[in-house]
């Protein structure tokens, strides 16, 4: 996914367009005590003037969208879970080279993006990773309290480009016992939430399965980066097997039916198609959730 340049602003500039006061944050009520899930979508970043065909294979090179920069956090059964942990790369000062890559329109760090719905990162549970790419993954450093799944193949893709920060919180996580790898694990059993490998954006690219307001829900990772990959079973760009990603397509799709929902990967209308509690935030699903 290779995008146009754009205009580059200051740093403080450029961070503060995705700053928020306090009455921009979500004021929701603290469902993680119930026995059901509610699913969140956070924004870390927008990008402007994206070519579709960078992100669906096929699709025109001269139509061009925005494309969203986010993850994912399910609340219940006294649990905070992330899926995937995005990454503070867009805000560093040092980062003009790489906004400009991906035409960064908007960014702000992991740790203020998760504050809109009042979460500290020490409260975090778990986080699952649907596969090793830094947007997806680099946020993990934050979560040194949290059980980490994670396909043992992207673990290892990890490791192979990980920082320094990346390579200690590894170990330590390992040392404590929280590097999750195996779906036998017990302590990788959580009430109506399963993970599958599937996808093939990458070796072990993993989705995750949900039962969220009375609906069965898919994060795709990224084996769907737009709802059009979806709508119209076109392969992402960037895949081992372009078949066999519409092949997994298809099958989410089957799953969720026609009351459920596969949520892509870097789509904006995530975030106008569902309810806005908080500065971008909206809440995909569960107790009291309502349609944008």
């Amino acid at each position: 996914m290779i995008l146009r340049p754009f205009y580059i602003l200051a740093p403080f500039l450029f961070f503060s367009m995705f700053s928020c006061t306090s009455k921009e944050k979500a004021e929701i009520r603290p469902d993680e005590n119930r026995n059901v899930w509610s699913l969140y979508a956070v924004e870390f970043a927008r990008s402007k003037d994206v070519s579709v065909d960078r992100l669906v294979k096929g699709a025109r090179a001269d139509h061009r969208v925005d494309m969203s920069w986010y993850f994912w956090v399910a609340r219940g059964f006294g649990k905070t879970i992330l899926i995937d942990t995005g990454t503070d790369a867009f805000i560093h000062n040092s980062a003009t080279q790489l906004r400009h890559k991906w035409n960064i329109h908007t960014a702000r760090s992991v740790r203020a993006s998760l504050n809109i719905l009042g979460i500290q990162p020490d409260e975090v549970s778990d986080v699952f990773i649907t596969h090793h790419h830094w947007d997806h993954s680099d946020g993990l450093v934050h979560f040194e309290r949290a059980n980490i799944h994670i396909a043992e193949v992207e673990l290892n893709s990890l490791k192979k480009k990980a920082s320094k920060d990346m390579l200690e919180f590894i170990e330590r996580a390992s040392l404590r016992g929280a590097l999750l790898t195996s779906l036998q694990n017990k302590k990788a059993e959580i009430p109506q939430i399963t993970v599958e490998r599937a996808g093939q954006h990458t070796k072990g690219h993993r989705i995750v399965k949900l039962r969220c307001g009375g609906k069965n829900m898919i994060v795709a990772g990224d084996a769907a980066y737009l709802y059009q990959n979806l709508s119209a079973r076109l392969p992402i760009t960037q895949s081992k097997s372009s078949s066999g990603n519409v092949h997994d397509l298809g099958k989410m799709l089957d799953w969720v039916g026609s009351d459920g929902e596969v949520l892509p990967g870097h789509d904006p209308d995530v975030f106008s198609r569902h309810e806005t509690v908080g500065h971008g935030v909206v809440k995909i699903c569960g107790p009291n959730a309502g349609a944008q």
